[in-house]
């Protein structure tokens, strides 16, 4: 069996209906897996609103991660970056791991065929330079597709290892620490808004908005972060900023 699997809590739930919506039209057949810190009541809601959706709520364990630090660094978490570790106490044969700051808007059930054991998008060259060491072609973990074979305790355990060992301002640096050798997905997959093209939007089955500021509580003028708005075309960003409004007003209603 397969899964998506999702971290949340009851903040990113206006981005979490936006994802459940993307996922339900384009009928997504494998289990849902939705990992959060404190139960919240629209969860039941969630669920019983899409049926037609295989969703699993799980509480993470939360204990595991209290002597686990990081530092709010142009950015604000409002959930512990590295609960996305429990990912890799799931038992499928493979866990694509979605972050909320995406469109799905095309089928993704296919990105399950893809062979190797850990496949990401790789990341932009001036994003990489902030992420990985030099000489590395970093990855994106905002869409990540993991077999079995690192489904396990001892995974986990070592990126909650080095989490501990320095304070990082997210995930993402943790991960391409441990996973230094992977294969790339095609940019579909994560089209992140740093790497946008004409061609690239009307490709993609996963947009994903990267950066401090987010489409869902902005406005255009300030739900791109100033790293973005540098690299892309304005006409660029109002596409797909008018893309996620599409999916958001349907998803509320």
């Amino acid at each position: 069996m397969n899964a998506v699997a999702i971290t949340t809590n009851k903040h990113y739930l206006t981005p979490l209906k936006v994802v459940l919506y993307g996922l339900n039209k384009t009928k997504f057949i494998h289990d849902i897996v939705i990992l959060y810190d404190v139960y919240f009541n629209e969860l039941e809601e969630l669920k019983s609103k899409y049926t037609d959706l295989k969703i699993i709520l799980r509480q993470i364990s939360v204990e595991e991660y209290k002597d686990i630090k990081w530092v709010n660094n142009h950015r604000e978490w409002h959930i512990n970056p590295f609960y996305r570790f429990e990912i890799f106490k799931l038992d499928y044969e493979k866990i694509l791991y979605l972050d909320l700051d995406i469109v799905i808007l095309k089928d993704i059930n296919e990105i399950f065929d893809q062979p190797g054991n850990f496949r990401a998008v790789e990341l932009a060259k001036m994003t990489n330079l902030s992420y990985v060491s030099r000489g590395q072609r970093g990855f994106n973990a905002g869409v990540m597709l993991i077999d079995k074979s690192y489904l396990n305790k001892d995974i986990f355990n070592n990126l909650c290892k080095l989490a501990r060992e320095n304070i990082f301002n997210g995930n993402q640096k943790v991960f391409n620490m441990l996973f230094t050798n992977i294969d790339f997905l095609d940019v579909k997959y994560n089209l992140t808004t740093d790497i946008l093209t004409v061609e690239n939007i009307e490709k993609a089955h996963i947009i994903h908005y990267i950066g401090e500021n987010k489409p869902w509580d902005s406005v255009f003028s300030s739900s791109f972060c100033q790293y973005v708005k540098r690299l892309i075309g304005e006409h660029l960003l109002i596409k797909v900023y008018n893309i996620y409004c599409k999916e958001l007003n349907e998803a509320l209603k």
